[in-house]
């Protein structure tokens, strides 16, 4: 993949072009936002990668320039500030994903590997071990020895989204960007529900206490044996 980065914040910048070298991604930098006033509809850049932290241009400002040139190409969008308005206005402005800060460069690699490549993604590996629990995407359930419990399709997709990212504090704007997209049905409200009911379920497998809330920004799930 070609990564455009257009990014001031000299930490989101080193970071991405850190994994960008580590991977053999080719990139380019650019800190002003100004390159979304003249670059062309066709270009080398597989995802652009836009935070919302530049000089002359906000992050979906610089978004909308894109999208009024015919950019196609997919846009993830970073920000420090999260809140369902500004969700909405990154999906306005014509955003694909919209991710709050702190993010990892390996929570921005996912969802840029889903852009890119779509099919890769829908055939890949369908379960995954959160410590002692085997969580079967396809089939929607959560094993533990000889038990077993279902879950709703949002549910695991859910607890899917912690468990690849088993011991880091996933974002609740993250988590709206992974299971609801920009739907107006991902409301904080929502959220919770369904946290407290994947809770209730997991409850049946001696496991209530895998999901674990960092009060104000998220949740994290925990590999326990």
């Amino acid at each position: 993949m070609r990564f455009l980065i257009i990014s001031s914040d000299d930490r989101t910048t080193h970071e991405l072009i850190g994994h960008c070298v580590a991977s053999g991604y080719p990139y380019h930098s650019d800190k002003s936002g100004l390159i979304a006033l003249s670059l062309p509809e066709s270009n080398e850049f597989d995802v652009i990668i836009v935070d919302d932290c530049a000089p002359y241009l906000q992050g979906p400002e610089v978004v909308r320039h894109l999208r009024r040139r015919n950019v196609r190409k997919p846009i993830v969008l970073l920000s420090q500030h999260a809140s369902v308005g500004l969700r909405r206005v990154a999906q306005d402005a014509g955003a694909d994903v919209f991710l709050a800060k702190p993010v990892t460069v390996t929570e921005i690699e996912h969802h840029t590997n889903a852009l890119v490549h779509p099919r890769a993604r829908s055939a890949r590996i369908s379960r995954i071990r959160l410590g002692g629990l085997e969580i079967d995407q396809g089939a929607r359930t959560v094993a533990r020895g000889n038990r077993c419990v279902a879950l709703s399709r949002t549910q695991i997709r859910l607890l899917w989204a912690l468990a690849e990212r088993a011991g880091t504090v996933v974002p609740r704007e993250n988590l709206y960007a992974s299971i609801w997209k920009f739907s107006d049905d991902a409301v904080a409200s929502t959220l919770t529900s369904t946290i407290a009911e994947v809770r209730r379920r997991l409850t049946t497998l001696g496991a209530d206490d895998v999901i674990v809330t960092a009060r104000g920004v998220g949740y994290m799930a925990l590999a326990k044996g």
